[in-house]
């Protein structure tokens, strides 16, 4: 394992940890963790014995992994005691994530890997995996995401794995502190977050709304496109359309669509395509010196 990384992950006294990482990021923790690590795991698609019953299969997991808990504290644990008779093959995907992180709950592994803890998940669901991480302390828990936004619910500490380095992500913050006053406020759900300007891909005004693109995730704003200008035009944003401010770090190359219509690529984000008006490509060449 990469030295960084097991301090991070392993060695550190942080017990929730949660990552934004592609699927092909995600696989390279979970193969590192086994290497060095008693695991439990969750994954983002589980094969389950579909004929069995939810209490059955969770008894079972149970004495293969010889637990001291008992089922039906683990069951009301994850909201599935009303469905103890029920065959799996009829759960949803929803109440079988449920399941899946139940089973080991009582495997008791000293780390638990789960990937995708809370995407595509009803809000029931969510609420009851949410809970349940605020409350538990007894294990280290290590969940990756490819959504920055769905990691930021998350209670614990949050990274981002950039070019094989962990970089630490700011949590909740007071966006009137002095430190904060160069950084951009956006809202999510009862959180306020602040992101450095380098952070930003992009902005966009869509419906009357703002909202910046960080790592692929939408947030919205309370700044107008304007008042985003002007905070971001010292940062190396540059207004390539009415609707659109890009971070020209995160720019890859300049596309020529039709004779009149234009875009930009990004590095960060390749099947994005970010508009050009006609009349800012003389303000770009000039701008790169072209």
């Amino acid at each position: 394992m990469n030295e960084t990384w097991k301090q991070r992950l392993l060695e550190s006294g942080e017990h929730l940890i949660h990552i934004e990482c592609d699927n092909q990021g995600s696989d390279q923790i979970r193969d590192c963790l086994l290497a060095v690590s008693p695991l439990g795991i969750v994954r983002r698609q589980e094969a389950f014995y579909e004929d069995m019953k939810t209490a059955e299969y969770l008894r079972f997991f149970a004495s293969l992994f010889r637990s001291a808990l008992p089922v039906q504290s683990v069951m009301e644990t994850m909201r599935l005691s009303a469905l103890a008779r029920t065959p799996i093959e009829k759960l949803d995907y929803s109440q079988r994530r449920r399941l899946a992180i139940a089973r080991e709950i009582l495997h008791q592994a000293p780390v638990l890997w789960i990937e995708e803890p809370l995407l595509n998940l009803d809000e029931s669901s969510r609420a009851v995996i949410l809970a349940w991480l605020e409350q538990a302390v007894s294990t280290k828990i290590i969940t990756t995401t490819v959504s920055l936004k769905l990691l930021y619910l998350l209670p614990g500490v949050g990274y981002t794995l950039d070019q094989g380095s962990l970089v630490k992500l700011e949590n909740e913050a007071d966006v009137f502190q002095p430190h904060a006053c160069g950084k951009i406020p956006v809202k999510l759900e009862d959180k306020i977050l602040v992101f450095d300007p380098q952070e930003i891909d992009y902005a966009e005004s869509v419906g009357g709304k703002c909202r910046i693109v960080v790592h692929g995730s939408e947030f919205i704003t309370p700044s107008t496109m304007e008042e985003l200008e002007d905070r971001l035009a010292a940062y190396g944003f540059f207004r390539c359309h009415r609707s659109y401010l890009v971070n020209m770090e995160k720019v890859k190359e300049l596309i020529r669509w039709t004779r009149n219509s234009y875009g930009l690529k990004l590095k960060t984000q390749p099947d994005v395509d970010i508009p050009l008006s006609k009349g800012r490509v003389d303000d770009l060449k000039r701008l790169w010196n072209l």
